[in-house]
């Protein structure tokens, strides 16, 4: 039987440091057209102030990059969008204020498709909206009177 912590930590989002330049964000499960908010802490040599061009990617946005209290990296806060089912790989690039340094994170995730089943997903990540569903039969036709 597992403890409390082992088993609590396979609910955490887990970030690999690939290079000096790459870290990989693993998401896990999450629901095809639904919309998160994600937190979580990198560490990093970028300095105080980071950036991430708001138009880079159209399935994922950082809304905010806060230093850590210790100095050593940022915690990222973004929106994420499932748009398509199975293995989704997102990357995002995280520049320092002179635009010397650089810091891709490589977004992963596997998205369950319509009548999969719901993910538990991480901690740090919210779903805050879904997508109408296009294959509804619900219809604004009144039909025939």
């Amino acid at each position: 039987m597992q403890s409390d912590s082992e088993g609590s930590h396979e609910l955490d989002i887990i970030i690999e440091k690939k290079s000096d330049s790459v870290q990989e964000v693993h998401l896990g499960f999450l629901k095809l057209n639904h919309h998160y908010v994600i937190q979580f802490s990198i560490t990093d040599d970028l300095g105080e102030d980071i950036s991430a061009d708001p138009l880079q990617n159209l399935h994922c946005r950082v809304t905010s990059c806060v230093p850590t209290d210790d100095g050593e990296g940022h915690t990222i806060n973004l929106e994420f969008h499932a748009y398509k089912d199975k293995l989704v790989n997102e990357s995002l690039v995280l520049t320092n204020a002179d635009n010397s340094k650089s810091l891709t994170l490589k977004l992963m995730a596997r998205v369950l498709g319509k009548n999969k089943g719901t993910p538990m997903i991480r901690n740090g990540i919210k779903c805050v909206g879904i997508d109408a569903d296009e294959d509804s039969e619900q219809s604004d036709w009144a039909g025939f009177n």
